[in-house]
């Protein structure tokens, strides 16, 4: 169920969301005030751990997110390198990517990444999706479904590196909630990472 409600809500915004980038953005953001506010709700054990989670040790669980998010960060700028000293033809792909930047002003789609979209992925795909997982089918095979299942919903949008890429941050955020069990420390690390790519420092 949990699979097919990620589907339902991701895989179209991939598919014919990404050729309006405007709409892409708040497409984006309606879909998580909706799905995490239906987790809000209807799942007690989600908001007991989310707000446990804020009641002590914040600053060292935003610490330990600003700090994989650089490791994040630079993973990604290897990979790029690496990728398109090889593959020439994938420079295009990345380029592709940041098509939504001019799409609505930076601050606006940073606070957009801040309020929403970074909390919103995380608590829905680590949270709520990975867990859901991790009880079916164990740590490791549920973690990695997970990420595939994450990457997965990139499809549509016919570009393979956007695919690799979340294949990658979403195994790297996985094991990050795996080895913390801390929302703050993923949605630290998510947002961190989302606006170093897009905003601050972009591979374009």
């Amino acid at each position: 169920m949990a699979a097919t409600i990620a589907v339902v809500f991701f895989a179209p915004l991939f598919r014919w969301g990404l050729a309006r980038p405007a709409l892409f953005w708040w497409w984006m953001a309606a879909s998580l005030v909706v799905l995490n506010g239906t987790l809000w709700m209807r799942q007690p054990a989600i908001r007991r751990l989310l707000l446990s989670d804020c009641s002590a040790g914040v600053l060292k669980k935003a610490a330990i997110g600003l700090g994989s998010a650089a490791l994040l960060y630079g993973i990604f700028l290897a990979g790029r390198w690496i990728l398109t000293g090889f593959f020439p033809a994938a420079e295009k792909n990345v380029l592709q990517v940041y098509l939504l930047r001019p799409a609505l002003p930076a601050w606006l789609i940073a606070l957009l990444m801040i309020l929403i979209i970074g909390p919103g992925e995380e608590v829905f795909w680590r949270v709520f999706l990975q867990q859901k997982m991790v009880a079916r089918f164990g740590p490791a095979q549920g973690c990695l479904f997970a990420a595939i299942l994450y990457a997965g919903v990139h499809a549509g949008s016919g570009n393979p590196v956007l695919v690799l890429a979340a294949l990658t941050a979403g195994l790297f955020w996985g094991l990050l909630y795996s080895l913390t069990r801390s929302p703050i420390s993923i949605i630290a690390s998510h947002v961190s990472w989302d606006l170093a790519v897009f905003l601050v420092a972009p591979f374009s």
